[in-house]
């Protein structure tokens, strides 16, 4: 792994990303002696994973959501009460003959108007 100033990364931002490519390995940019970011090589076909799976309001979400699953609840209930719920929604939704997210746009909005 390389450290790069931000300075010259400025001046020499092909050969930084051509190293970064070449070797796999990530250049850490520093401002003031401080790591502020890092230049990692993406397989373009994992694109969107890297991107999600590396944002940090996504990664504390999953975490939380981890969480409730290790404690078996989900938004606060417990997981077997939102799977009931999730199957009489498609229950519902099988009667009226409407896509599924059609009955729980409608329960969404309820709940909204009430709460």
């Amino acid at each position: 792994m390389v450290t790069v100033d931000v300075r010259d990364l400025s001046s020499n931002t092909d050969a930084v990303l051509d190293d970064v490519i070449t070797t796999g390995y990530p250049a850490i940019i520093m401002r003031d002696g401080a790591p502020v970011a890092a230049v990692v090589a993406i397989d373009s076909d994992a694109l969107e994973t890297f991107v999600l799976g590396n944002a940090s309001e996504y990664v504390l979400g999953m975490v939380a959501v981890d969480r409730e699953i290790a404690a078996g609840t989900l938004t606060g209930h417990p997981l077997a009460e939102v799977e009931a719920e999730m199957a009489d929604m498609a229950a519902e939704a099988g009667r009226r003959g409407v896509p599924y997210a059609e009955v729980l746009a409608e329960r969404d909005a309820a709940e909204a108007s009430a709460g």
